[in-house]
C-alpha cells in the first residue's frame, strides 16, 4: 500500500503572530497542484527569520526544511515550537482563500500529489507498506511563555 503521511495544525493569526522555518527550496506545482520541481525559495516566501504568516490564499510546499518550526504571539507572550523527525521532509504552508485569520504549517513525508505517477515508482516520502509494514515519525509540540 502506498502511505504517506503528516500532521496538519491550524494556528490562529492574532497577537502580532510570527511564523519561523528555515528551508532549502520551494516546491513548484502545476495548475493541478502536483509537485514537478524545486525552485529556490523567493525573498518573499522565506521564513528563515520570523515573519507573519500570510494575509491572503497560500498552499505551498517546502523542502529541506530544518524539522523545526517556531509560531510566536508576542502581544500574548507565547510561543509554539514545532519540531518533527526527519522523514516528514516537506512543509507545507497553508492559508485559506476565505479570510478566516487562521493558518497551517504542516510536517508531511511527501510532496503535493506524491501518489501521482506511482506507476513508475514512488516519489520521495511515499512509503510502498508491506502487509503488516509499518513506517512511523514523531511531531513534538513545546509550549514556551
Amino acid at each position: 500500500m502506498p502511505f504517506t503521511f503528516g500532521q496538519h495544525p491550524w494556528f490562529p493569526v492574532h497577537a502580532g503572530a510570527l511564523v519561523r522555518s528555515a528551508a532549502s527550496s520551494l516546491w513548484l506545482c502545476d495548475a493541478d497542484g502536483q509537485a514537478e520541481r524545486q525552485v529556490p525559495i523567493p525573498p518573499e516566501a522565506d521564513y528563515a527569520t520570523p515573519r507573519p504568516p500570510p494575509s491572503g490564499y497560500r498552499n505551498v510546499c517546502y523542502a529541506g526544511w530544518d524539522g523545526q518550526v517556531d509560531i510566536a504571539w508576542p502581544s500574548d507572550g507565547v510561543t509554539i515550537s514545532m519540531v518533527a523527525d526527519s522523514i516528514f521532509g516537506n512543509l507545507m504552508l497553508h492559508a485559506p482563500a476565505d479570510g478566516e485569520p487562521v493558518f497551517c504549517r504542516e510536517p508531511q513525508t511527501a510532496a503535493p500529489c506524491a501518489f501521482d505517477g506511482l506507476e513508475s515508482g514512488p516519489a520521495p516520502g511515499v512509503h510502498i507498506l508491506e502487509p503488516g509494514g509499518r513506517v512511523s515519525g514523531r511531531v513534538l509540540f513545546v509550549i514556551h511563555n
